[in-house]
C-alpha cells in the first residue's frame, strides 16, 4: 500500500511508454463539408468546458478545427479547458500537449499538503483575512509546468490569435466573473461587468500561466490565484462551460450595432459520466464533482438561453454542444487519455460530421 503511493507521488504515468499513433488525430474534411458551409460569414466562437482529468478530450476537438482550417474568432476556456486552449493558442501543436498530458502526476498537481490553509481559516475567525493560502495546495508546481510548456511555443497558432483567447476565472473578492486574456503588449487584461452592466476593463502584470492558473485554481484545493491586486478561483464556479459570456458580449456589440455578423459557437462539453461509471469516493473528488454537478446544470440553462434566443430581424445566434460519455476519474487516479480522446473523436462525428 505505501509502495503504491510513492509510486503515484513519484509521478506515475500510464500513457508515457509510447506516443499515440498519429490516426487517432485524423479527420477526413469531406465528411465535414455542412460545418464549413455552416461557419461562412459567421462570428465563430469554440468553447471549451473545465473537466479536471478529463482534459484530453480537448484534443482532438481543436484538432478538428486544425485538419479543417477553420479561422477562430474567439476561443474560450474554463480550468482544464483553459489549460488546452490557451496553450494551443500560444502556438503549441496538438501533439505537444498530447505528449505533456503524459507528465501528469500527483506530484506535479497536488504539492505538499498547506498547513498554512488550517491556519488561514483561523484567522479569518479573528478578523485577518488570508486568501493568499486558502486551499490546500499552492500549485505553484502545475503553473511553472505550464510556464515552462507556454515558452516552448515557436511560432503562433495560424487558427486563433493569443489576444482572442478568453479565461475565465471567478474574482473571490468581488464576488464576480471575469474575463481573463492577454494583451497584444504581453500583460492581463481583466474584463468584469461594471455597475451599469457593461464590461469594465483593468490591466496588470502577467503571463499566459498566471491566467490559465487563475482559471485552475479549484475552490479549497488550490491556493486562490493572484494577478495584480485581485484573486481568483476556478472559472468553473460562474460558468462550467463558457457559452452564455461569448453569447452575451456578442448580444451586446449587436445591439450597439458593432457586429453585424450571426453567431456560430461550438462546444465541447466534458463533465458526463458514462452510465456505468464508479461515483466519487474519495474527499478531493466530491469536492470537485459536487462543483461539476452545480455546472451541468447551470451550462443547460444557459443552452436553453440561447437557443430560446429569436429575432425576427438583425443577427441570429446558433449553438452545437459535444458532450461525449466517459467513465469516472477520480482527482486522485490515473486517466486513460487515450480512452478520452476516442470517445471524443466518436462524439465529435455523431454530433457535426455530415449526415448521411
Amino acid at each position: 500500500m505505501h509502495k503504491s503511493i510513492k509510486q503515484k507521488l513519484a509521478g506515475l504515468k500510464k500513457n508515457s511508454s509510447k506516443p499515440r499513433k498519429s490516426e487517432i488525430w485524423e479527420f477526413n474534411p469531406d465528411e465535414f463539408t455542412d460545418l464549413i458551409r455552416h461557419r461562412k460569414n459567421k462570428k465563430f466562437v469554440v468553447a471549451l468546458s473545465s473537466g479536471k482529468l478529463k482534459i484530453a478530450c480537448h484534443l482532438p476537438f481543436l484538432s478538428l478545427f486544425e485538419k479543417l482550417n477553420m479561422k477562430i474568432d474567439e476561443l474560450y476556456g474554463v480550468s482544464a479547458g483553459a489549460i488546452v486552449g490557451g496553450l494551443w493558442a500560444s502556438g503549441l501543436s496538438i501533439k505537444q500537449i498530447d505528449a505533456a498530458l503524459d507528465d501528469i502526476s500527483l506530484s506535479l498537481m497536488f504539492d505538499l499538503f498547506n498547513v498554512k490553509a488550517i491556519k488561514s481559516e483561523i484567522s479569518v475567525l479573528f478578523g485577518e483575512e488570508k486568501l493568499k493560502t486558502a486551499g490546500f495546495f499552492p500549485g505553484m508546481k502545475v503553473e511553472n509546468h505550464i510556464r515552462e510548456l507556454a515558452q516552448k511555443a515557436s511560432q503562433p497558432n495560424p487558427l486563433v490569435n493569443l489576444s482572442d483567447f478568453h479565461a475565465i476565472a471567478y474574482n473571490i473578492e468581488r464576488y464576480q466573473k471575469t474575463i481573463l486574456s492577454i494583451t497584444n503588449d504581453g500583460n492581463v487584461r481583466h474584463l468584469m461587468r461594471s455597475e451599469d452592466d457593461l464590461f469594465d476593463e483593468n490591466i496588470s502584470d502577467g503571463d499566459l500561466a498566471d491566467i490559465l492558473r487563475a482559471s485552475m485554481s479549484m475552490s479549497g484545493i488550490y491556493w486562490p490565484k493572484q494577478i495584480g491586486d485581485e484573486y481568483y478561483l476556478d472559472g468553473g464556479i460562474a460558468e462550467h462551460l463558457p457559452i452564455r459570456t461569448p453569447f452575451i458580449r456578442w448580444l451586446e456589440d449587436v445591439n450597439m450595432r458593432r457586429e453585424k455578423r450571426d453567431l456560430l459557437i461550438v462546444a465541447m462539453e466534458v463533465a458526463y459520466w458514462s452510465k456505468d461509471a464508479s461515483p466519487p469516493t474519495n474527499p478531493l473528488s466530491l469536492i470537485s464533482e459536487s462543483f461539476e454537478i452545480l455546472g451541468v446544470e447551470l451550462s443547460i440553462d444557459h443552452e436553453f438561453i440561447i437557443k430560446d434566443y429569436k429575432t425576427t430581424r438583425g443577427p441570429k445566434a446558433d449553438l452545437i454542444i459535444i458532450r461525449p460519455k466517459l467513465p469516472y476519474v477520480p482527482m486522485t487516479g490515473i486517466p486513460d487519455f487515450e480512452k478520452q480522446i476516442l470517445e471524443a473523436k466518436k462524439s465529435i462525428m455523431e454530433k457535426l460530421a455530415d449526415n448521411e
